[in-house]
């Protein structure tokens, strides 16, 4: 247990006590003085009257207490002893060095004479203690008491504030003191309260046994706060922290009887809210008679005495500082002396400059600290650095009076406020200054001393006047000492040359010739040297200098004007250097640091503040005997590398304190980063992460970082190949990417459960020595992303299917609709070429029949053309329906694809005359083409490269449209016109209103397929007589299966896919579409679309690559017979396309499927194989054997696709396989006949071996085109 002072036992006890020195006391002495009494002593007045009772038992008991040597028993005279009224008190020894007296009088329970007290409520008292009835006012009122105490009207207003000092005098009940009322006191006592009052210099009266206080109105001036509460109370409780002081002072004129003088009382007193420094001059004398007492009078020196304290603190400093010559010790100096006024400098620190460094301050020394460093930063900057002080060393640095620096607004470190507690009264200093310590001559500052003001005094204009003083006074001992050590260094410089040239002229002349031969290679050795020398005159002439200045400064070398070198300073500096220049002129040293304007030759770049060349000059004037100064003389350094490293360090510290932010910022982003951010060893033992990781990863905050394991988060499944691409990146040194997956599952929105997928970036941190130290990474939650591609796969799988059934449903409904439309074609063409051969019979057998005979055939024959023209038709027409269909569906897929191929641009208005040419005259409409070649515009581009099949489609669909709409009308007219424009046609051409184009995004022509002619535009117009259409049908005619109106279908039939097929067709080849049409009057269609210039092709004999797929009615007549294998399962369909080819002159033969076909060609003379030679066919075996006299020749193969046992397609690759093996002779053309008429499907035959396609239902005129083509 720590040790307890003795005073703070005795203040814990309630019982009065005090200590005596045993020292101090004389043997039997009646007079007491304690080191301490206790609080409980401090607040009973009776106490203070035991000390100093002048009855017998006060007297007794004061004797008692100053016995040396106390008896051992328990007797009078012992360790007990009475006292006054009753009491008893108990004395004892501590360390035969304290005496503690403490009262001991035994407590005993005091019940009230009145009986209204409940019982319970007991007052404990003591048997000395006594009551003090206290009693009202006596009611004397101000006028009564000047009358009593002699107070004329005059000598009250000679005392200012004496009328309200009396009306308190007035109003304190002196009668329950026991002084009386004071109608009892005594002439004496009147008369001396008469004097104190009058008295201009604080007094006091301490009368009676209690002291009891009357004072006049200087001393309330003094008592500040306490009065007036203290009028009329005990001294020792108006006056506690004097209590020790009060009782010496008695003790002491008690027993010499002499009066107490103290000057220079230093005594710290409460008086406006906080303890005071006051310096105080007392006198007090006893006073004898009736009525016992003190009159003690006062005078304040505290002004006096603070202000000779600072002078003889100012004295010192300067006589301390008067000997030193150097700026370092004298800062000290400054210091320790201003330490040895602690009351006026609680605290003190001084930061000096530095002379090479304007805003940077470096640390002297620090009051009461043997390590100022470990408090404050040894240096600072007072631009850049962050303590809070360095703002008002800033503003102090160039203020003209000291700036305050306290702890309420944060620029007083607590630090410096916790060592005032060490110092002078041990208050704790939360205020200060900060003063610039100044060089006279210029105002430069050469320190910055910031002190605490003093915390027992209000800060006063005289204490800012004193602050100024020191300043200035410290301003100029610090300039002396500035310039001594100056002084003192060019001195030794000066010294050190003086030796020199002493030992110079000592040397013997013997060796003259040897100084001069080194006094020449002196002289050359500085004309090579890098540091340039001058020597100029008063005028500012340069009288001599080696290369080294030249080259340095740029000076014009040979006779220049005076002062030429101030052209060579650079502007910054040129002040500056010609005060130094003058200073030099008056004997000065000078040293200044300056950049010259012109550059240096070391290459380095001009930036920042390297614009010139900095130097560090020293120039030094040369003297005569007299002293008078006849020029100077100097030498110039280059120091610009110098700075260009103390910017880069400066640089380097700021990227340090960049990177140390960076770094901070980065820590803070990663723990509050919603990224999972991690760090593993190199072991996979997790060192870091955030709280984003933790619950990605199903973790808890509080667990221990460093037991996480990486390899225990991961799915068994992924761990190997994590593991595997882990060592690879350690391997290679590289960052690694992977996905993967955790072991904690993961709801999906569907509510599916399945496990958590991440994808980790990570990278390796590598060492000094190229080694990983660990790794880094984040971690991308990417399990809704699987999810989304595990949906997106099933609906893709979804769609696939969904669109392989629909392929299925068009191909089988294309399919069943062809086959048996292809065998109404045929036999509608067989029968149409019978009525021909029946119309030439019945010509030829006019002769033999009657005229009526003659009408009534003719009947017949024109009904039953009627009636195949019109199978004809609507097969044509069905087919079209189908055709639509699948465009449709081709472009509802997005897989119609523009092919293009070289076409010469008058074929296509020649194609559309033939196809149209005999259906318009059916019909009695008159169908003329135009190719319009008018206009600046025009372009005449013959071969082009464009889809001839989709521009004809389109073509098709509007003439159709045309002849369709015009049949019926009165004027029937259909005009194609066609032309070709370098740009977009004008309304001039295309005199029709476009359709908004429906495509966002336009294929181009940029593919090798298009080559790379120049860009045309071909424009067709279609225009009719015909109905015209009306608003409404206007606004639906390019809708999809939409018609003009309800009744055009009913009318002219149609699928309603034409015109939105024609506009899709359109834009798929960068062009519009559009039309202009007036109900009753006709209707005029027209669109563009873009193409490429083409070569001619080398051969012309087949110019049209457009065919109109209709032969003439000479077309049938064939000018070659062809041998032609007809392979098809449908036996009807076989039948009929035979007897169509038989009828025109062909040899046709017939087979059911591909085997059938393989076993036909073995028969013919295409098959070079003997019987007994092996095939890799399993019919083989079963050719037939026949004479090559009767075998037939081969011509071509029409193949139907779909069959059942072997298919075309696979009959096909057997045949090209048979080619390529010698088995076949040559080439067998194959056509493929299907039903099957999507492009995927034709590609499908070709990629087998079939060299052409027709579909299904076609006619004898589109198919021996074909054949004669690849026959012939």
């Amino acid at each position: 247990m720590e040790s307890i002072p003795l005073q703070a036992v005795l203040d814990a006890d309630p019982r009065s006590a005090f200590i005596v020195d045993l020292q101090d006391v004389v043997d039997g002495s009646p007079h007491i003085r304690p080191s301490h009494i206790n609080k409980s002593a401090k607040s009973h007045g009776s106490f203070f009257e035991i000390l100093t009772d002048r009855n017998a038992e006060g007297v007794r008991l004061r004797s008692w207490v100053n016995t040396v040597k106390l008896a051992p028993d328990s007797g009078i005279g012992g360790h007990v002893c009475p006292g006054p009224r009753g009491s008893l008190w108990l004395a004892y020894d501590v360390n035969d060095r304290w005496r503690v007296v403490q009262d001991a009088t035994p407590v005993v329970p005091v019940f009230p004479l009145d009986l209204q007290t409940p019982p319970g409520d007991v007052v404990m008292s003591t048997t000395r203690a006594h009551d003090e009835q206290m009693t009202e006012p006596t009611g004397m009122d101000s006028a009564a008491l000047k009358e009593l105490l002699y107070l004329t009207p005059e000598a009250v207003q000679l005392v200012q504030g004496l009328d309200k000092h009396l009306e308190i005098i007035c109003g304190f009940d002196w009668a329950s003191t026991s002084l009386g009322n004071m109608h009892t006191w005594p002439v004496d006592l009147i008369q001396l309260v008469h004097l104190m009052l009058l008295d201009p210099s604080p007094q006091v009266l301490m009368l009676g046994n209690e002291h009891v206080m009357m004072y006049n109105v200087a001393y309330a001036i003094f008592a500040g706060e306490r009065h007036p509460t203290m009028m009329g109370q005990h001294v020792f409780e108006a006056w506690k922290e004097a209590i020790e002081l009060n009782v010496s002072i008695f003790t002491f004129i008690d027993s010499t009887g002499c009066p107490f003088i103290m000057d220079d009382f230093n005594i710290s007193l409460d008086r406006n809210g906080y303890l005071e420094e006051m310096y105080l001059k007392w006198t007090t004398i006893a006073l004898k008679g009736p009525v016992r007492g003190y009159l003690c009078t006062a005078s304040e020196e505290t002004g006096r005495k603070i202000t000779e304290r600072r002078k003889a603190l100012l004295s010192r400093v300067s006589e301390v500082c008067r000997g030193i010559r150097d700026m370092s010790p004298f800062w000290s100096a400054v210091l320790e002396t201003l330490g040895t006024n602690g009351k006026d400098f609680p605290f003190a620190f001084v930061y000096s400059r530095d002379i090479s460094q304007d805003n940077v301050y470096r640390l002297e020394g620090l009051l009461d600290s043997s390590d100022p460093s470990s408090i404050l930063p040894a240096t600072i900057d007072l631009e850049e650095s962050q303590e809070c002080f360095v703002p008002v060393l800033r503003e102090a640095s160039t203020a003209l009076k000291p700036v305050p620096i306290r702890c309420a607004d944060g620029t007083l470190p607590e630090r410096i406020s916790d060592l005032s507690e060490l110092r002078g009264p041990k208050d704790r200093c939360l205020e200060g200054l900060a003063c610039a310590i100044k060089r006279a001559s210029d105002q430069k500052t050469l320190g910055i001393l910031v002190v605490g003001i003093n915390t027992r005094k209000t800060f006063t204009p005289v204490d800012q006047a004193f602050v100024g003083y020191m300043v200035r006074a410290l301003g100029d001992l610090a300039t002396n000492t500035y310039n001594a050590q100056e002084s003192d260094r060019l001195a030794r410089q000066a010294a050190s040359q003086q030796q020199t040239l002493i030992q110079a002229l000592q040397s013997s002349e013997l060796e003259a010739d040897h100084m001069s031969t080194k006094l020449q290679r002196l002289v050359k050795m500085l004309e090579k040297v890098d540091v340039g020398l001058f020597e100029f005159d008063l005028d500012g002439t340069l009288l001599q200098a080696n290369e080294a200045f030249f080259k340095l400064s740029g000076h014009p070398r040979g006779h220049a004007p005076s002062y030429s070198w101030r052209d060579t300073i650079h502007d910054e500096h040129l002040a500056e250097v010609e005060q130094q220049w003058r200073r030099a002129f008056l004997g000065e040293h000078v040293n200044i640091e300056m950049r010259y304007k012109r550059f240096n030759e070391t290459g380095v770049d001009k930036e920042d503040d390297f614009d010139g060349t900095w130097v560090s000059a020293t120039v030094v004037p040369i003297m005569d005997k007299t002293g008078a100064v006849t020029c100077v003389s100097g030498c110039v350094t280059d120091i610009t590398d110098q700075k260009i490293r103390q910017r880069d360090a400066i640089k380097r510290a700021e990227a340090l304190e960049k990177l140390r932010r960076s770094e901070m910022r980065f820590h803070r982003f990663a723990e509050h980063a919603l990224l999972p951010i991690y760090i593993y060893d190199v072991d996979g033992k997790l060192q870091f992460c955030n709280d984003a990781y933790l619950e990605l990863i199903g973790g808890e905050a509080e667990r221990e970082v460093a037991t996480t394991d990486g390899a225990e988060l991961i799915h068994p499944d992924d761990l190997p190949e994590f593991w595997e691409k882990w060592q690879e990146a350690g391997r290679q040194l590289k960052s690694m990417q992977h996905t993967f997956r955790l072991k904690r599952e993961w709801k999906g929105p569907d509510g599916a459960i399945g496990a958590q997928w991440v994808v980790s970036s990570t990278y390796p941190e590598i060492d000094n020595e190229g080694n990983i130290s660990g790794w880094v990474g984040v971690l991308f939650d990417v399990s809704h992303l699987k999810w989304a591609e595990r949906v997106q796969e099933l609906r893709m799988e979804e769609a696939v299917e969904a669109k392989r059934q629909q392929e299925n449903f068009i191909d089988m409904t294309s399919h069943e609709i062809r086959n048996p439309l292809g065998a109404v074609v045929h036999c509608a063409d067989s029968i149409l070429t019978s009525l021909v051969d029946l119309e030439a019979v019945a010509k030829g057998l006019s002769a033999d029949i009657s005229p009526a005979q003659m009408r009534q055939l003719l009947e017949i024959y024109e009904s039953s053309f009627d009636a195949v023209n019109t199978i004809i038709s609507c097969s044509t027409h069905q087919r079209g329906i189908v055709d639509d269909v699948l465009t449709w569906s081709k472009l509802n897929s997005n897989l119609l694809k523009i092919t293009p191929s070289k076409v010469r641009s008058g074929a296509i208005l020649q194609d559309i005359r033939n196809m149209f040419e005999l259906e318009a005259h059916k019909v009695g409409v008159s169908l003329n083409v135009v190719f319009d070649r008018d206009g600046n515009d025009s372009v005449d581009a013959e071969w082009v490269m464009l889809d001839p099949g989709r521009l004809m489609q389109i073509l098709i669909n509007l003439v159709t449209n045309a002849i369709k709409f015009t049949r019926e009308e009165s004027a029937r007219q259909v005009t194609v016109t066609m032309g070709t424009t370098v740009s977009r046609p004008s309304l001039d051409r295309l005199p029709i209103d476009f359709v908004p184009s429906s495509k966002k995004d336009v294929p181009g022509m940029q593919g090798p397929e298009w080559g790379d002619g120049d860009f045309v535009h071909l424009y067709f117009i279609v225009e009719d007589t015909g109905c015209g259409l009306s608003a409404e049908e206007k606004s639906r005619i390019f809708s999809r299966f939409s018609q003009g109106s309800p009744r055009t279908h009913t009318k002219y039939g149609g699928s309603g896919l034409g015109l939105f097929i024609s506009r899709e067709l359109v834009e798929l080849q960068c062009g519009e579409i559009g039309f202009a049409s007036q109900s009753g009057v006709g209707s005029k269609f027209g669109f563009f679309v873009k193409a490429r210039v083409a070569q001619p092709p080398e051969d012309n004999s087949n110019a049209s690559a457009l065919r109109s797929g209709r032969l003439s009615n000479s077309a049938t007549a064939i000018s070659q017979k062809y041998s032609i294998l007809v392979v098809e399962d449908n036996l009807v369909n076989q039948a009929v396309l035979s007897k169509q080819l038989r009828k025109i002159g062909h040899e046709v033969h017939t087979a059911s499927d591909g085997n059938e076909a393989l076993k036909f060609i073995q028969t013919t003379k295409s098959w070079r194989a003997l019987a007994d030679t092996p095939m890799g066919g399993s019919f083989a075996h079963d050719a037939p054997r026949r004479n090559s006299s009767y075998q037939v020749q081969l011509s071509v193969i029409l193949m139907d696709v779909e069959m059942p046992g072997m298919d075309g397609l696979t009959c096909a690759a057997e045949i090209r396989r048979l080619q390529r093996d010698g088995l076949i002779e040559g080439h067998l053309p194959i056509i493929a006949v299907s039903a099957n008429a999507r492009v995927e499907q034709v590609n499908q035959a070709i990629s087998c071996g079939m060299d052409d396609s027709i579909s299904k239902p076609f006619r004898i005129v589109d198919l021996i085109p074909k054949i004669e083509r690849l026959v012939g």
